[in-house]
């Protein structure tokens, strides 16, 4: 069977995206349509995408001091990689913004998030509520019965429970007309929400490792547990890769036992079977209880692996509305890559010869 479109797809999985959301009016440069009631409700016209620790804040910060930028509300809810805000919510988080846009049709609406780039299991909760319907409350039966949580019958029975929440999320994909259970991702359900016109993505992306030094030098969870030194730092990537290498040597055992058999946990991307080291990145903790116990699920490394994210992302939005830029570039050159993403945005101005506009924007920016 022919795996269904994104709106489909969206549809079943998640209506509230599509139903809250009205047809838009083009008579507006950010997307937004007329409410009952005779309000305006907007999305935002752009993103600025980034993984933590890579200037995705400052950079969208200098953009907002563009004349025709609104910013009257605040950015970063990570709508779309969380699941603590329904649609109209988000909405109307724009309000205050889409009351200036009425007021003024050339005004461009956006937002910023760290988090919805790199959609790994925690940062794409709304593709796996069926999975967080039944393993919690398995769990917690285990927990019940065996007072011993390192005795082989609590493991086993754990283990027994992730089995259950991957047949019940799979099933569920299926049932919704995904290829797959990692089809039910964040790209997946923003392009469906915004129908026939995808927001510009400005993805800012830094060297993976000095992005990760960052972040274990910012967040005390990981100093705290390794030690605050480089050979700190060193055990922990060792650990954090070592996991991931041990569950896609898992996931390759079990894809071999499935061999010749019919296989339908792809994303539709890379064939019917996805492969195990995909796999373990896009889904790590869900695959079993001894993924769940690794120190937060490798979550550093997994937020650099930007090729796996951005194919998807790719695969779903028309090339020449992504803008694809260098951390490095954004702190060594600030004003050519801000000449470059106004000129994306096409907001007028040249940043690069008008001084003026310039500062403006440099002086919007927060470190």
């Amino acid at each position: 069977m022919r795996p269904a479109g994104p709106r489909a797809v969206v549809s079943a999985l998640e209506p509230e995206l599509l139903s809250a959301v009205g047809t838009f009016d083009p008579a507006y440069a950010s997307p937004c349509w007329q409410r009952e009631g005779h309000s305006l409700g907007c999305l935002p016209a752009f993103y600025i995408l980034s993984p933590h620790q890579a200037g995705g804040k400052s950079l969208y910060a200098a953009i907002t001091g563009h004349p025709q930028v609104v910013s009257a509300h605040n950015p970063h809810t990570q709508f779309w990689s969380g699941e603590h805000m329904t649609m109209p919510e988000y909405a109307a988080a724009f309000d205050a913004s889409a009351a200036r846009a009425a007021a003024d049709p050339r005004l461009l609406i956006g937002d910023a998030s760290e988090q919805t780039l790199t959609y790994y299991y925690a940062q794409n909760m709304r593709g796996h509520r069926r999975w967080s319907a039944v393993v919690p409350a398995c769990f917690d039966g285990c927990a019940r019965n065996h007072t011993d949580q390192a005795a082989p019958a609590f493991v086993e029975c754990a283990e027994e429970c992730w089995r259950r929440g991957e047949r019940a999320h799979a099933e569920h994909a299926r049932a919704v007309g995904a290829p797959g259970r990692e089809a039910l991702k964040v790209p997946l359900m923003m392009r469906a929400a915004y129908k026939a016109s995808p927001p510009r993505l400005v993805v800012l992306l830094r060297e993976p490792t000095e992005r990760l030094h960052s972040a274990f030098y910012e967040y005390g969870q990981y100093r705290d547990r390794y030690g605050d030194s480089p050979e700190g730092e060193i055990k922990f990537v060792e650990d954090q890769v070592g996991a991931l290498e041990r569950c896609a040597r898992k996931q390759i055992t079990k894809d071999r036992g499935k061999a010749g058999a019919r296989q339908s946990d792809g994303d539709g991307a890379g064939g019917p079977m996805l492969p195990a080291e995909r796999r373990c990145a896009l889904v790590f903790e869900s695959l079993g209880y001894e993924e769940e116990r690794v120190f937060f699920h490798c979550d550093q490394v997994l937020r650099g692996l930007y090729a796996l994210y951005l194919e998807q992302w790719l695969a779903l939005w028309p090339r020449d509305r992504v803008l694809l830029l260098l951390s490095e570039d954004w702190f060594q050159r600030p004003r050519q890559t801000l000449a470059r993403v106004t000129s994306f945005l096409g907001l007028p101005g040249d940043v690069a010869a008008d001084d003026a506009l310039w500062r403006r924007l440099r002086a919007a920016e927060v470190i």
